[in-house]
């Protein structure tokens, strides 16, 4: 037996674990639509769709998490807001990504 691991240790783990071509997708999204304007809003649907015709699972996508990539995006200088509707709500989920202040 290894051990327990840090927080940061998982983070790091997580990060090594979601598959490039999550982040190639996301960074298509990105480079198509931020010309000029001051935010950009993905929809977590076209990003599933653009995944699944990549070749991956939907449901390994959500079982190991490889959407949740604000923090990797933060710290490339992007605001990152994941918009999840509430109770009651019906619309799709999205990111909304703009330029963090100060960069």
């Amino acid at each position: 037996m290894s051990g327990p691991i840090s927080p940061k240790q998982a983070k790091v783990a997580h990060e090594s674990d979601i598959p490039d071509v999550v982040f190639d997708v996301f960074n298509t999204f990105l480079t198509s639509y931020s010309g000029g304007r001051t935010s950009v809003v993905i929809s977590q649907k076209a990003v599933v769709e653009a995944l699944i015709a990549k070749g991956l699972e939907r449901d390994k996508i959500f079982a190991k998490r490889w959407l949740d990539i604000e923090p990797y995006y933060r710290k490339k200088g992007w605001a990152v807001v994941y918009d999840l509707p509430g109770y009651n709500e019906t619309y799709d989920p999205s990111w909304e990504f703009s330029v963090a202040s100060g960069r």
